[in-house]
């Protein structure tokens, strides 16, 4: 699933023009110099936060209140309530909070939250942030890249499908610690639900990945019930 690149903005006044182009200056100005904003390098010691700002936290009540504290920022900039913000936006907030991020690391956040005509869920986006600092949350993400990566090799025409007997053999290149976290029943219904149509011939791997990684809530949530 690609990623943003490219966004047409139209400014309603003088104000939000001014406003617009002071934000993109500043982003443009941190992705050249890895300066306050996002960076082009992670953080050190195993944190993929830089700066003084803080990150996802250890733990499950620490994501939820940076969660929190990122949301309210966020909304601030939310003028009709839409839940909704432009990249440039979002990158002006983090940047304002010192929070810094490497850029492959955003567009894969990025392309996991829901967009709407260019802008992006910024709920979403948060909680997608909070879980950088999150040991367990790293691990669902580590897991998820090495599924990603294995099924690519068989996505030959890059449309982010493959078939269910693709998916079987893509899972052979997974490293023996990644195949011990899934199970044969997990990878079941993680193939169920990325299979929008039932027939076996498009299974979505983004969807199976995020699934089968424990990435995705709903589908926890329905596997326990």
């Amino acid at each position: 699933q690609a990623g943003i690149t490219s966004l047409t903005l139209e400014a309603r006044s003088t104000e939000e023009h001014r406003a617009l182009v002071d934000g993109f200056r500043r982003m443009r100005s941190d992705f050249q110099t890895g300066g306050s904003g996002l960076s082009d390098e992670a953080g050190g010691d195993g944190d993929e936060w830089g700066g003084s700002g803080r990150g996802g936290g250890g733990g499950r009540a620490d994501r939820e209140q940076f969660c929190d504290e990122l949301v309210a920022a966020f909304a601030e900039h939310d003028t009709n309530r839409s839940g909704f913000l432009d990249p440039i936006t979002l990158g002006h907030v983090l940047a304002q909070r010192n929070l810094q991020l490497p850029q492959a690391k955003l567009r894969q956040i990025m392309g996991n939250v829901e967009k709407n005509e260019g802008e992006l869920d910024y709920r979403a986006f948060a909680w997608e942030l909070g879980a950088v600092n999150d040991p367990n949350e790293r691990r669902k993400a580590e897991t998820e890249a090495a599924v990603l990566e294995a099924l690519g090799r068989l996505d030959v025409n890059g449309d982010g499908f493959v078939t269910a007997l693709e998916l079987g053999q893509g899972l052979t290149y997974l490293s023996p610690e990644v195949s011990s976290k899934i199970n044969s029943d997990l990878v079941r219904f993680a193939a169920q639900q990325a299979d929008h149509d039932g027939s076996g011939q498009r299974v979505d791997v983004r969807m199976f990945a995020r699934v089968v990684s424990g990435l995705d809530a709903a589908s926890n949530d329905a596997m326990h019930q």
